[in-house]
């Protein structure tokens, strides 16, 4: 225990101000520590134990100050930095079994001849097939350093047999954009799924690639975005804005002065319109994204409250390579707000806020959206009333859609017989790719009713002809061709046809269409600087 003990004292000793109080709270802990080490009934995993010690002593400061050992910090910063050390593939665990359902190209599993489809039964003489096993082990056990051997026994659809591959490791590149491209001859669709290091380079491109194709209009995806880096939150504002455009201040007790982080050029699209997508789920560096244009006037946003983070954390290393990262300040948005929910409940209260959410009715109705006990701020170009309140509020509210799916389908989604059919399915029927481009499958594919009995879906296929009963068929069985789609041409195919029947994409379309909802938004020319 004397590992736990030693860290727990420097985190005391770290944040505590009283000497008197540390020296006491340090030879009390060390006491039990002591006694449960030499007397407790069963055997202890210190592993477990020391980083459930450390988050308890955190979460009490913040919901967002947390403890990271040396393996979590090395997955994080890897996501962060765009890069991560492995083999290259995408899997499904689907009842205990891995099935591959993307080979990268030019990666190490694709250049050792692993594909699509393929089942993995052991890695490294590791049983991992019809076994009860975690992500976070398959991860741990692919994943290496650079040139190092990974050895898989594979079983293939395609062949009927089982080989044995020796995969060399590398680095995979990660991109954070899912997909970018033009939904119309106007406009830009970019879903960006994380704020890392390359994020900006990455925007940047597919910016320039698709305004040289013609598009004036943009729809910036931020939906299930949960943040990432600051810096690259940063970057990823100004290029909708001109120079010296203010985009957060950080303030904090230990901070020795006001930080302004704000613009350093013009961005490469400062005269097209923007439309931002977010829901409950975007947060941090997203909410910086939304809420600067928003407060510059500078973009639309479509969508639902966001989650309300507005913390700043710093890592600190320890001597064993495990981190904390802990919130050192608050950022505010160039208007003044500060969007930070409350978290004076506990850390429990804060992560069920979600739910308080859904039983207020929030999530479905636009009224309960309005704030009733927060500061008003104005927008800096046109004067619209903002508010100081728990996340980001739309300019446009989409309602969550609760009847989308019937339950029957709700369930068969759930159960994981959904995915496992259609990987089946699209195994079987994975030389369609070549009766079809991407753009030919989007538009024109659809299932028959014998493929519908083939993907096991007929049961969950209303035979009613209520209109709301055919519209939850069309949504599932739309589902499903973005899952085969993807299978057979990757590149976002999924997204791409979601998109067809996607609520935040058509309102973003709509408002587009209708240039004059944009008056009293968005700044479309220097003349309104």
């Amino acid at each position: 225990m004397t590992k736990s003990v030693f860290y727990i004292i420097f985190l005391i000793f770290s944040l505590q101000a009283n000497l008197i109080a540390q020296i006491e709270i340090s030879s009390k802990f060390s006491q039990i520590s002591k006694i449960v080490q030499q007397h407790y009934v069963d055997s202890i995993n210190y592993d477990t134990l020391e980083k459930k010690i450390f988050n308890s002593f955190l979460h009490e400061l913040d919901p967002h100050s947390s403890y990271f050992t040396s393996e979590e910090i090395g997955d994080m910063n890897n996501r962060l930095s765009g890069h991560f050390k492995g083999i290259g593939i995408r899997y499904n665990l689907l009842q205990d079994t891995i099935i591959l359902v993307a080979v990268l190209s030019k990666s190490p599993a694709f250049k050792a001849g692993l594909q699509k489809g393929d089942r993995i039964l052991s890695i490294n003489d590791i049983p991992v097939a019809n076994k009860k096993i975690k992500q976070t082990k398959i991860h741990n056990l692919l994943g290496g350093e650079k040139g190092t051997n990974v050895y898989l026994s594979v079983l293939s659809p395609f062949e009927n047999k089982i080989k044995n591959i020796k995969v060399i490791r590398g680095k995979i590149a990660y991109s954070s954009i899912d997909v970018a491209y033009m939904i119309n001859d106007s406009t830009t669709y970019i879903k960006l799924s994380r704020f890392a290091s390359i994020s900006n380079k990455e925007l940047v491109k597919e910016i320039r690639n698709t305004t040289n194709q013609g598009a004036s209009n943009l729809i910036l995806d931020l939906r299930n975005n949960g943040g990432g880096l600051l810096s690259a939150a940063i970057d990823v504002a100004s290029e909708f804005l001109k120079q010296h455009k203010n985009i957060v201040t950080t303030k904090g007790d230990n901070l020795k002065t006001e930080k302004f982080l704000s613009t350093k050029k013009h961005g490469s699209f400062t005269k097209g319109n923007v439309i931002v997508l977010v829901n409950e789920y975007s947060a941090s560096a997203s909410e910086i994204v939304a809420g600067t244009l928003q407060d510059w006037d500078r973009a639309i946003i479509v969508g639902r409250r966001t989650f309300g983070k507005a913390l700043v954390q710093r890592p600190f290393k320890l001597s064993d390579g495990s981190v904390i990262r802990l919130t050192v300040g608050r950022y505010y948005l160039p208007s003044g707000r500060m969007i930070q929910k409350p978290f004076t409940s506990g850390y429990n209260s804060y992560r069920n806020d979600l739910n308080d959410r859904i039983k207020s009715g929030e999530l479905f109705i636009a009224e309960k959206n309005m704030p009733s006990d927060s500061t008003e701020h104005k927008s800096q170009i046109n004067n619209r009333i903002l508010y100081s309140y728990e996340g980001i509020m739309p300019d446009y509210f989409i309602p969550l859609d609760t009847i989308k799916y019937s339950s029957a389908q709700k369930e068969f989604i759930a159960s994981g017989l959904f995915n496992k059919s259609l990987i089946d399915y699209s195994i079987q029927y994975s030389k369609i790719a070549k009766n079809y481009n991407e753009i030919e499958f989007t538009d024109n594919y659809r299932f028959t009713d014998k493929n519908i009995a083939e993907l096991k879906f007929t049961d969950v296929i209303s035979k009613n002809k209520s209109q709301l009963e055919q519209q939850q068929n069309h949504n599932f069985l739309n589902l499903a061709k973005a899952f085969f789609g993807e299978y057979l041409y990757g590149n976002g195919t999924y997204q791409k046809i979601i998109n067809l029947n996607d609520e935040f994409v058509n309102k973003a379309l709509f408002l587009f269409n209708h240039k004059e909802y944009f008056a009293n938004y968005t700044v479309v020319s220097d003349s309104n600087e």
